[in-house]
């Protein structure tokens, strides 16, 4: 048997342990269990279908191996053969007759020899470059090595065997020696097809030899594997019947706890109808404090109103006293102004002043010098006159100093002037800085008049102020009241808080049980079907109709797992609403009502029934 024949038998083996191995696993679910078995099947059925055609592949592979190259090979040498014999006999004739046909005939022989062995080369190339087998590959070279000899060979032997044909024809005497050679050098191109026919040969019949095996190893494979299939499938069938009948075993077993946890989740709920009827009780005492607590309210909300229109009011006088404000602040900005006109106008007047105070002096100097001058020039004239002809020219110019003393005299005139005009206008400047000084002492006076507005808006507000403040005295006696019903409602909690530990207690217990029912359920649905359970409705009011019973009474699978579902809903939110501190006086009867109309029959109290790990186990 072949490498792939055993690894087929390998791989059939490790299924079936496979199969053994999940059989012992509890927790694996029946719908894997069918489906493993029915896929193992299918994957044995194909791994024999693959073995099978994989041998078929082999033959078909080794017959177009033969029918296409050692086959055609082997008669391309014994054509080749055929045509070396028919040449020797052809070039013997030519020798004794020394025919012309004859001698053409040799040269046609020649031309297929050639084309024959090149066909023969190519085809041992194919071949050799065709197949993937080392020591086929290995043959096919050694026919190419020979058929690349015989062509060497050939050739050498076609050369002589064409310069005889010449020598022939002219005549030439003593050619035996010629003609040995001819015959020694056929020989060998014959030893040579001798022996590639030989190798083909060896080759065919090894090829066939290898067919033959390829054929029996098929067929011993697919028998061993059909036995195998066997087998195996009688395996799996055993393996889905035990898991049958275990899981008949477990349904048993599960509706028995299922009832048993159901008569729990009863009795708890009966203790949750009790803590309800304590809460109500505490709940009407609230209501009671809470009534006290709306009263207290209404006329902290009167008092809250009276502040808010105080509050108002205040406003109203603050804006007023802001505008006010704003108004003093801005004649006070006027005042400034006004200041620092006056301060510019007193700038100008000293300025002035020094202005006039330097005129002065230069009109003093002015005056001395045309009195000196006019002086002078009356000298002059005096001492002209005195002179006589001599003197002319001196009169002349003691006539021009006094014409200097006169131009003189005339600007003296002009300051004189520009000084009245200066102090002309330092009079105006003067004018204005008193009626500037008036307006600032107006504005003053209605900036004081404005802050005694302001001081009485002040008051006013005051007054306000304490106003809001003995309502607020009011309002802080409102809330000590509302403290007082605080305390009451605190004390109507405490009670309510206990009742709800009470319910709460037992409201996890029913909740737990809910869940435990719900669980074993699950498991059950999930033995049957797998990890994901069968999908149900959990909505209490579908559930109270979808439930049917089996010819025993008890209720279905469908059912149950419904009901556990309902149960769960109905506790959680007893649970919440525990919490936040409702009646749940009627819950607990609903529950009771919501299992009768299920129609599911509590059983009496009995002791728990088993654990289910042994029928896991025995699954």
């Amino acid at each position: 048997m072949d490498s792939t024949f055993i690894i087929a038998i390998i791989a059939s083996i490790s299924v079936s342990a496979i199969m053994h191995i999940v059989d012992r696993q509890a927790k694996i679910s029946l719908k894997f269990k069918l489906v493993g078995g029915v896929s193992s099947i299918l994957a044995a059925s194909a791994m024999m279908g693959w073995y099978a055609m994989s041998g078929v592949a082999k033959i078909e592979e080794g017959v177009d191996t033969i029918s296409a190259y050692q086959v055609p090979l082997t008669e391309i040498v014994s054509e080749v053969s055929r045509h070396l014999f028919e040449q020797k006999l052809v070039f013997e004739q030519f020798y004794h007759n020394k025919n012309h046909d004859s001698g053409e005939r040799i040269k046609k022989i020649t031309t297929d020899i050639n084309g024959q062995i090149v066909v023969a080369k190519k085809a041992s190339l194919q071949w050799a470059s065709s197949v993937q087998d080392s020591v086929e590959k290995k043959q096919a070279g050694e026919v190419s090595d020979q058929l690349e000899m015989l062509q060497a060979n050939y050739e050498k032997f076609a050369k002589i065997i064409e310069m005889a044909t010449k020598d022939i024809e002219g005549g030439l005497p003593d050619l035996e020696d010629k003609i040995k050679t001819v015959e020694r050098e056929g020989d060998k191109i014959t030893t040579t097809l001798n022996n590639l026919s030989k190798a083909l040969s060896t080759q065919l019949n090894t090829s066939m030899r290898d067919l033959k095996n390829h054929e029996k190893e098929t067929q011993s494979g697919v028998s061993a594997l059909m036995i195998f299939f066997i087998l195996f499938g009688l395996s799996t069938l055993w393996i889905i019947a035990k898991a049958s009948i275990g899981l008949v075993a477990a349904i048993q077993s599960f509706s028995g706890e299922l009832f048993n946890t159901s008569r729990q989740v009863s009795s708890a709920s009966l203790e949750i109808a009790n803590a309800g009827q304590k809460m109500a009780e505490s709940s009407s005492q609230q209501a009671s404090s809470l009534e006290e607590t709306s009263a207290s309210l209404e006329e902290l909300t009167g008092m809250v109103d009276s502040n808010v229109e105080h509050a108002e009011q205040s406003h109203g006088i603050s804006d007023d006293v802001k505008m006010v404000a704003h108004q003093g602040n801005e004649s006070i900005t006027k005042l400034i102004d006004s200041m620092k006109q006056i301060l510019a106008s007193n700038d100008r007047i000293q300025e002035l002043v020094k202005v006039i105070s330097e005129i002065g002096e230069k009109t003093a100097i002015i005056d001395e010098i045309v009195f000196q001058t006019k002086l002078l020039s009356f000298n002059a004239s005096v001492e002209a006159e005195r002179a006589g002809e001599h003197g002319r020219g001196f009169a002349v110019v003691a006539q021009e100093v006094g014409n200097l003393a006169q131009v003189s005299g005339k600007a003296a005139l002009e300051i004189s002037s520009i000084v009245k005009e200066s102090i002309a206008n330092a009079e105006q400047i003067t004018s204005e800085n008193k009626r500037n000084v008036e307006s600032g002492n107006k504005l003053v006076t209605e900036t004081a008049f404005l802050l005694n507005q302001i001081e009485e808006s002040s008051a006013r507000s005051s007054d306000y102020s304490k106003q809001i403040l003995e309502a607020s005295k009011e309002q802080a006696a409102g809330i000590r009241q509302i403290n007082d019903a605080i305390s009451q409602v605190d004390r109507a909690t405490q009670s309510n808080a206990s009742s709800s530990n009470e319910t709460a207690s037992a409201s996890e217990e029913l909740h737990a049980q809910a869940t435990s029912l719900e669980d074993i359920v699950t498991r059950l649905i999930a033995l049957v079907n797998g990890d994901a359970p069968a999908t149900t409705s959990p909505t209490h009011n579908s559930s109270l109709h979808s439930t049917t019973k089996n010819n025993n009474g008890r209720p279905s699978l469908n059912s149950l797992h419904s009901t556990t579902t309902s149960l769960k809903t109905t506790t959680s939110g007893k649970h919440t609403a525990t919490h936040h501190m409702t009646s749940p006086a009627a819950t607990g009867s609903k529950t009771i009502k919501t299992l009768s109309a299920k129609g599911i029959t509590l059983p009496p109290t009995s002791s728990e029934s088993s654990s289910t790990e042994d029928q896991w186990e025995k699954l």
